[in-house]
């Protein structure tokens, strides 16, 4: 009796062992896999689900803003230079890779910043210099940056009250809490409180050494002539020439293939079935449908998609757009043309609504150790989206080598004297200017 007892146990075991078997090889084969590495819908989670009635339930996972990994390119949002004072002490970060180790530095806490802002105001200029003049750590950037997009790119969450562009973004260390400000090409200052705790010095300057630079508000015979966070150092300044040259010279070598392939590939088109021809100027021309892409000898791309002319053009461009738009053009910079550029970075100049064509432009220059570079064209590359379809592009495939010959500028403090012998000036900067294939930096003022 108890031997019968033992193998109908033994064999009521075995029965749910191949019943859960069976189940669970249906949950593998026939069940939504997991959207990603970790999903929590696991093939426990899904049982359970079954037994519960909830299978067909949406699971949501946790989580974590303060970590999220932004969906656009961060080096598209590099400032061109950054400087700490400390009233003590002087930090200029630009040339040499210096600003980018910084910013990699304060992206986090930045986002953070940027996540917890409140109480936005208006500052005046008096109150701007005198955050200024504290501990603070000023970010500059070489066009207009849109601040929403700035945020975007480092991760933090969207913001209505960040629709605006750009130039210059200061952070107020002397407080328990850093104080944000922003201000616009116009002069416009916004001042916000954040929850952001004072940054760490010693992490912000390791590896790097103090400047014998500063402010020119800092300076009394300057105070007033020239912008107040122009930099003014003692000594002569070294500005090697940059040499010019197309990306593209021969279309025929292996390097140039790689190139185009690149830019075919980040402007949508299938590399191995594009159709291409050659029209009698040498100009060469791909086609997909009805997008085309013509690339000149001396490197300058046009690319047109006339199947979306027929879109119905947007005029109040939400802010959510417009960031998808820049982030788009980003990366079609980050894989055409980035690779290329040689010893200059790309920023972004402007990005605004063209009513004349309806649609949204966004535009990238070049600047050199912290100098902007005129380009005859007026910029490096042009995109043009309409709703958040690129529908044109306008690029120059150019790369510039610093050269080991320099130009000798006047010191910063008489270059500022100069610029404010009048009226005041607006700016104060060296630019490059690009003549008969070299770049070479100069004061420039207005």
């Amino acid at each position: 009796m108890r031997e019968n007892v033992k193998r109908i146990f033994k064999n009521i075991v075995i029965l749910l062992l191949l019943a859960g078997v069976a189940v669970l090889t249906w949950l593998n084969w026939f069940s939504a896999a997991p959207q990603r590495p970790g999903d929590s819908d696991s093939v426990f989670l899904r049982l359970i689900g079954v037994v519960r009635g909830q299978e067909d339930q949406a699971r949501t996972l946790p989580a974590y803003t303060a970590y999220t990994q932004s969906a656009y390119p961060a080096n598209s949002a590099v400032p061109m230079q950054a400087i700490l004072h400390t009233q003590e002490e002087f930090y200029l970060y630009g040339a040499d890779g210096g600003v980018d180790t910084l910013f990699s530095r304060i992206a986090v806490p930045l986002a953070t910043a940027l996540d917890t802002l409140r109480e936005g105001r208006l500052l005046t200029q008096a109150q701007w210099r005198s955050a200024l003049l504290g501990q603070s750590l000023l970010l500059r950037f070489a066009g207009e940056m849109p601040m929403y997009y700035f945020a975007a790119a480092l991760g933090a969450l969207p913001n209505e009250d960040l629709d605006f562009d750009m130039c210059d973004l200061l952070l107020d260390l002397s407080g328990d809490t850093v104080l944000l400000l922003a201000r616009t090409g116009d002069g416009t200052i916004y001042a916000y409180n954040t929850g952001l705790r004072s940054l760490n010095r010693q992490t912000l300057t390791a590896d790097f050494e103090p400047s014998d630079a500063r402010f020119a508000c800092e300076v009394p015979e300057l105070l007033g002539r020239v912008p107040d966070e122009t930099i003014i150092a003692p000594g002569s300044i070294e500005a090697p020439q940059l040499a010019v040259s197309p990306v593209l010279t021969d279309f025929s070598g292996a390097s140039s293939e790689r190139v185009i392939d690149a830019v075919l590939d980040a402007l949508g088109f299938n590399t191995y079935t594009v159709a291409s021809y050659i029209e009698s100027d040498a100009t060469h021309v791909y086609v997909e449908e009805m997008r085309t892409m013509r690339l000149s000898s001396g490197g300058t791309l046009v690319y047109n998609d006339a199947s979306q002319e027929a879109i119905k053009p947007m005029t109040n461009i939400a802010m959510s757009v417009r960031t998808q738009n820049i982030g788009a053009s980003a990366q079609i910079m980050e894989k055409a043309m980035v690779p290329y550029l040689g010893d200059v970075k790309a920023y972004i100049a402007r990005q605004y609504y063209d009513e004349a064509t309806e649609r949204y432009v966004v535009i990238y220059r070049v600047q050199y150790a912290g100098c902007r570079v005129d380009l005859s064209g007026g910029y490096l590359a042009r995109f043009e989206f309409r709703g958040t379809t690129l529908v044109g592009a306008y690029m120059n495939l150019l790369g510039f080598t610093a050269a080991d010959t320099s130009d000798v500028l006047l010191p910063s403090v008489y270059a500022a004297a100069a610029a404010g012998s009048g009226e005041a000036a607006e700016s104060l900067e060296i630019r490059y200017q690009i003549r008969q294939g070299t770049a070479r930096g100069a004061w420039m003022y207005d």
